[in-house]
């Protein structure tokens, strides 16, 4: 790990997974006194084709160069892309990308390898679409 990362590692509130609708309502809670940067983009909830649908929020920064797809952390069992949007439209506002937040199903509801294939699902999509302004870019 970058020794710049690694540094902020003991400042990350500790998850316990054992109760894993605890650590979801936490997050929320945590990611709701965030604000998001979204000036100069769009933003669009949509669902990318597949079985099943998989939702995503597209952040488009105005003449944007790139994309990003979004994978947030929570141990394949918390987050979505509502607790994300703070995090993803940084990163959307600082990389002028494009970034596609994944809203993957949740573990333990939806066991391995439920949320890698909405990953794959996405970043299979966001190929094939790359060069359609419509979609992605």
């Amino acid at each position: 790990m970058d020794p710049e990362l690694e540094a902020f590692i003991p400042f990350f509130p500790k998850a316990d997974l054992i109760d894993v609708e605890k650590e979801r309502a936490f997050l929320a809670e945590l990611s709701s006194g965030i604000p998001a940067e979204t000036d100069g983009m769009e933003i669009e909830d949509r669902l990318v084709p597949g079985n099943p649908e998989v939702p995503v929020r597209i952040y488009r920064p105005h003449e944007a160069h790139g994309t990003v797809i979004w994978m947030h952390g929570g141990g394949w069992c918390i987050g979505d892309v509502e607790t994300e949007h703070p995090w993803a439209s940084r990163v959307a506002a600082r990389s002028q990308a494009v970034v596609i937040s994944v809203g993957y199903r949740l573990a333990p509801e939806n066991p391995f390898p439920a949320a890698l294939d909405d990953a794959w699902t996405v970043l299979r999509w966001a190929h094939e679409t790359a060069e359609d302004p419509d979609l992605v870019a």
